[in-house]
């Protein structure tokens, strides 16, 4: 059998490897019988001994190419044309031993035209190959997409919940699927995930919704923002970590509207500030309606709030309201 896992996804491509390997049989005799080789300097002789070796005290060998040769020409029609490397690979499918399963690994999507995919596709039809694409599901899908994942970990998370997940993690999967492990030992086996488990274990979470109440700020929602600020409190967030992260998020918004009229592009402003590109493009929208002159008053007033409350002047709970409500008047003024 041979297969092909492609695509940008690195956990969707790792977890299909690992599912093959688990099929394979047993770990320690999947591990003696496994050969990996860097597909972009494939040797004929080393492809050819690996796959054609006979299987250890086991069914099946596992031949790993980890990605693909490049085309090396120059010209427009010589790069459609498979490289040498490409091309023995291309020549040896369909005659490796059928004790040997060949898995073929590239980290981005092969075009629909590329040499290698069009001769899979047709070994795909009498069933002696496999193609798998890994790419993360769009925005509008990463909810249903983490609550079929939970299944499969036998646990049921609630709609709101998953939500509240891709909201506050966009599309890392890994990430989501470290998180969800958290959750399960949190609320323990046969128990379902809530929204205020989420919000209580998850501190992207936490961030995103901060996001959230700033945008409703920023749009004059103020019930929203009474509202997302009485949830956050109500879900364990305490005062000096609001703070701590509405000021942040300011800050967040004033170096990207900076970077932006630099002329850097999101990639380049999310490299910059280590931030997730998707965290960037939000902000960047935040930034259109707002001044410099008012994000830095909203900063302003967020630590004049933290001095209030360490000196005791305030407590917190009524320091979080009368910030938010000053900054509802602050930032009224549009653009």
């Amino acid at each position: 059998m041979i297969d092909l896992i492609h695509g940008e996804d690195e956990f969707l491509r790792s977890r299909r490897l690992a599912e093959i390997k688990r099929r394979a049989g047993p770990a320690e005799l999947v591990s003696l019988n496994t050969t990996e080789l860097d597909g972009a300097h494939l040797a004929a002789s080393a492809l050819h001994a690996a796959a054609d070796a006979v299987p250890f005290l086991a069914e099946r060998r596992l031949v790993i190419v980890h990605g693909l040769p490049k085309a090396s020409g120059r010209t427009k029609a010589e790069e459609t044309a498979p490289s040498a490397q490409l091309a023995l690979l291309l020549d040896y499918l369909g005659h490796e031993p059928s004790s040997t399963d060949l898995i073929l690994v590239e980290d981005q999507t092969l075009p629909s035209d590329h040499p290698l995919l069009r001769r899979l596709q047709a070994l795909a039809r009498d069933g002696s190959a496999r193609i798998s694409l890994c790419r993360p599901p769009a925005p509008r899908e990463l909810a249903e997409w983490i609550r079929d994942h939970a299944q499969g970990k036998g646990v049921s998370i609630a709609p709101a919940a998953a939500q509240a997940l891709a909201d506050a993690i966009g599309p890392d999967l890994r990430l989501i699927d470290v998180e969800l492990d958290k959750l399960i030992a949190y609320v323990g086996a046969g128990n379902d995930i809530t929204r205020r488990d989420v919000e209580t274990l998850v501190p992207y979470v936490q961030a995103a919704s901060i996001f959230k109440l700033l945008d409703a700020i920023a749009e004059q929602r103020e019930a929203e923002a009474f509202c997302l600020l009485r949830r956050l409190r109500e879900a364990g967030a305490a005062g000096p970590y609001l703070l701590t992260m509405i000021g942040r998020q300011i800050r967040i918004l004033l170096q990207v509207a900076e970077l932006q009229a630099e002329g850097k592009s999101t990639v380049q402003i999310a490299e910059r500030l280590r931030l997730r590109e998707f965290m960037v493009q939000n902000a960047a929208r935040q930034a259109l309606t707002l001044s410099a002159a008012q994000l830095v008053a909203a900063l302003d007033l967020t630590l004049a709030t933290d001095v209030a409350i360490k000196s005791g002047q305030q407590d917190e709970d009524t320091a979080l309201v009368l910030l938010v409500n000053d900054l509802l008047q602050t930032l009224s003024d549009r653009r």
